[in-house]
């Protein structure tokens, strides 16, 4: 059962369905969802782990945004699904595996945003899922020292940008 899709349902009046325990759905409030989204916090990895990982090949990066978000600007290594894709069929393609250690990001580590970040329904949604091991990566943007996207502020990670076409 897709637990994304559960978890964000709204119900008739407003509020969403949630699975429960037992197997049965209920709806709740908006603002208890959120707060039992947030009751177990999902782990942060820093950029210096995750640039560790990658490069021994013992993570999977994983981009929550969307296909046209992650277009425009991407950490390099990472794989791009969507949170409105977190299906079973489709993770059980992109990360098989389900002790495979999987570090989740959105635009929230890549700048302020004015949104709930994708990863508060992401890093849960594996969870949900069967994942064992997932991270949320740290706020990169809130980092002190050198300006966001340089060599020094990623922690040893690469941003990728693509270069917009002229007509």
């Amino acid at each position: 059962m897709l637990a994304l899709l559960l978890a964000t349902a709204l119900g008739a009046d407003g509020g969403h369905l949630m699975k429960l325990p037992d197997g049965g759905v209920a709806e709740i409030e908006p603002a208890v969802f959120f707060k039992n989204a947030l009751a177990s916090p999902v782990e942060v990895a820093t950029a210096e782990q995750v640039a560790g990982w990658l490069s021994s090949k013992s993570v999977v990066l994983l981009d929550v945004r969307s296909p046209q978000a992650f277009a425009v600007q991407h950490l390099a290594g990472a794989l791009n699904v969507p949170v409105t894709e977190l299906t079973d069929a489709v993770l059980s393609k992109v990360v098989p595996d389900r002790t495979t250690r999987v570090v989740v990001y959105c635009d929230d580590q890549l700048g302020p945003t004015r949104m709930v970040a994708l990863t508060t329904l992401g890093a849960p949604t594996l969870q949900t899922l069967g994942y064992r091991s997932v991270l949320r990566l740290e706020n990169l943007w809130q980092r002190k020292g050198q300006p966001f996207g340089s060599l020094e502020n990623l922690g040893g990670l690469t941003l990728e940008r693509s270069t917009p076409k002229r007509p």
